[in-house]
């Protein structure tokens, strides 16, 4: 059986080994830097409908303002300020689009209305297959400051209902740098840095414990 792990560079570097040698089981990470929540959701559904050997998922979601876009038969992934990988594959009006219109389309709101809409489907379609697992952020802090809309807290309420959904403004970045990690870009806040991956530990074990905590006889 396996466990899939799936995210931007964070949780590529993370990798997981440990955490899959701890849990018995045989690693596929998926993560891919630049990603958006966008193809990590995408990415982990597909894997799931081709292979029935899943035992648990750990999904480790990216900064929100991320996008996908499919062009001929592939997926880029970008942000307001352009893509984050292969934009040589693309034409010129695809970058206009990304450096001019997608800076009026973004909204912050929408995005977040957005990503827990899709962390709370994909949470049930995943607990509906019986597949163990988890839902949390690396750089966390989804929420700007100001009033939220009523949509976005009633999707807030549904998601933190649910066990395996973790605060997605909680940060395992910022959990890592509190904790005494340093990475090698340490210029940054704690939860925009990359970490080492002999640094990862404490959220290894912190992802033990959610899971252990979601099989036990009380949380059943």
């Amino acid at each position: 059986m396996k466990l899939l792990i799936n995210g931007c560079s964070y949780a590529e570097v993370w990798g997981g080994k440990d955490l899959a040698k701890d849990l018995n089981l045989n690693l596929i990470n998926l993560s891919k830097t630049g990603a958006s929540n966008s193809r990590i959701f995408r990415t982990t559904i597909d894997y799931i409908l081709e292979n029935d050997d899943i035992d648990t998922v750990i999904l480790m979601l990216t900064f929100w303002d991320r996008e996908e876009i499919r062009v001929d038969n592939d997926y880029f992934d970008y942000n307001p300020n352009g893509f984050r990988h292969n934009s040589d594959k693309l034409t010129e009006d695809y970058e206009k689009y990304i450096m001019n219109r997608y800076r009026y389309d973004f909204d912050n709101e929408q995005c977040v209305i957005n990503l827990l809409g899709r962390v709370l489907t994909t949470s049930a379609w995943l607990k509906s297959k019986n597949i163990k697992h988890v839902i949390f952020s690396a750089p966390g802090g989804y929420i700007l400051p100001g009033e939220k809309r009523k949509d976005i807290l009633k999707l807030e309420e549904a998601c933190w209902s649910v066990s395996e959904i973790i605060d997605v403004r909680w940060s395992a970045n910022q959990y890592l740098g509190e904790l005494g990690a340093d990475g090698p870009n340490n210029d940054l806040p704690y939860n925009a840095r990359h970490y080492y991956p002999t640094e990862f530990k404490p959220l290894d074990d912190k992802v033990k414990q959610w899971l252990a905590e979601m099989t036990s006889p009380a949380m059943r």
